[in-house]
């Protein structure tokens, strides 16, 4: 005979004779004659006695079935609707320890924590939060929350001491501001007739300038125009004007370019060196400018002679050296030479090209190597261009610091 098992809601579950359901729901559902019945029979009622006690829920849940979550220690109902287990609720006192929302009312209060922030939520459409404490016995509203607007009502015995700005402390601060306000345009309306009489000053300064340049004192200024132009400038950037003249109205000292240090100033007249003055110099040689055939290295040695002044030595002992080709010159004759020229060194410290070797001291001379000196041996009058002031022991063309001068 098969059993008709009928739920709550009047729908069955059909067990032929003999079979056993494990589908229709957690239980194990017997037919008339089926096996190991008094075994299965007591694992049902077992399993009903600890509500499916287990880490994981039931297979095949029904409506309003209960389940006890071990891991979350919570006892759970099934519903089918949404096809979720719900936590069941009771009476708490105490403190209330959750691990997901808590939750009030379908709608309402909900208390959540998300990335270690607290939020209170009214769920319901524009809903106020509020809350309320017990003053003298009587439920009173401290704070609230309107659902619409967001704008908080603090009762009227809160003050600014709470943390809580009220309206009468915003109105008062608001007074201190106009107060400062006024005080403010009292400061600028001083700085304004500072300003004014520092124009006025400005002015002033600019008549007194103007004055001085067809009479006589001295002004302190960064720059310094005349007509319109920069005629003294001593810092910044841009062209440079400098103009020293004598009581005569001669031009002495003339300066005009950009602040390149390598822009020549110009000096004439008669210049006289007084009581412990002198002139200094980095570089080391007297150089003089003189027309050559063509432009040479520094260091080359040339003598007199070409289709012009001086040319490239190649011979040996040649009494008609006129000297090296300078480097870096501290003095310079003969500047205003025109066309193809090569400055020499008459005397002083300069590099010079050579053949070896040389020891230092040696007296030097012109080489069979085009523009190169030698070691001096008898060396003959006029044929000495200088002497060494270092070793060159390689027999290969090379470089080395001389004294330049007739010895």
């Amino acid at each position: 005979m098969t059993y008709f098992v009928n739920k709550t809601n009047g729908t069955a579950i059909v067990v032929p004779d003999g079979t056993k359901d494990t589908t229709s729901t957690s239980l194990t559902l017997l037919g008339k004659l089926s096996s190991n019945y008094g075994e299965d029979q007591n694992e049902n009622f077992l399993k009903l006695l600890e509500n499916f006690a287990f880490s994981t829920s039931p297979a095949n849940p029904i409506t309003g079935q209960i389940w006890y979550d071990t891991v979350n220690a919570v006892v759970k109902v099934y519903d089918s609707g949404t096809s979720a287990w719900k936590s069941i609720g009771q009476n708490i006192q105490g403190n209330v320890i959750t691990t997901a929302n808590l939750q009030i009312g379908p709608q309402g209060f909900e208390l959540q924590e998300i990335a270690g922030a607290v939020k209170l939520i009214n769920k319901t459409s524009n809903g106020n939060i509020s809350i309320f404490t017990n003053i003298s016995g009587t439920s009173t509203m401290a704070v609230n929350i309107n659902g619409s607007t967001g704008l908080i009502t603090v009762a009227g015995n809160a003050t600014n001491n709470l943390g809580v700005t009220t309206k009468s402390y915003v109105d008062s601060y608001i007074d201190s501001l106009t107060a400062n306000a006024a005080s403010q345009a009292s400061v600028l309306n001083t700085l304004s007739g500072n300003i004014a009489t520092l124009q006025s000053n400005v002015s002033s300064l600019s008549t007194n300038v103007n004055s001085l340049s067809s009479g006589t004192g001295s002004v302190n200024a960064k720059d310094i125009s005349l007509n319109g132009n920069i005629a003294l400038q001593n810092s910044g950037t841009g062209n440079v004007a400098i103009n020293i003249k004598t009581p005569g109205g001669v031009t002495i000292l003339s300066a005009q370019g950009s602040v390149d240090t390598a822009t020549p100033v110009t000096i004439k007249g008669q210049w006289v060196l007084d009581t412990n003055a002198s002139i200094q110099a980095n570089y080391a040689d007297l150089a003089e400018n003189f027309s050559s055939d063509r432009e040479y290295d520094p260091g080359t040695v040339l003598v007199l002679g070409g289709p012009n002044e001086v040319t490239e030595s190649t011979v040996e002992d040649d009494i008609k050296v006129a000297g090296i080709v300078t480097t870096d010159p501290a003095f310079v004759m003969n500047h205003k030479l025109t066309g193809t020229k090569s400055c020499i060194a008459l005397q002083g410290r300069v590099p010079c090209k050579v053949v070896g070797p040389i020891e230092l001291g040696d007296m030097l001379v012109t080489s069979s190597v085009p523009g190169h000196a030698k070691k001096a041996v008898n060396p003959a009058v006029g044929s000495v261009i200088g002497k060494a002031l270092q070793n060159y022991d390689s027999a290969e063309p090379g470089v080395i610091e001389i004294l330049a001068g007739r010895m």
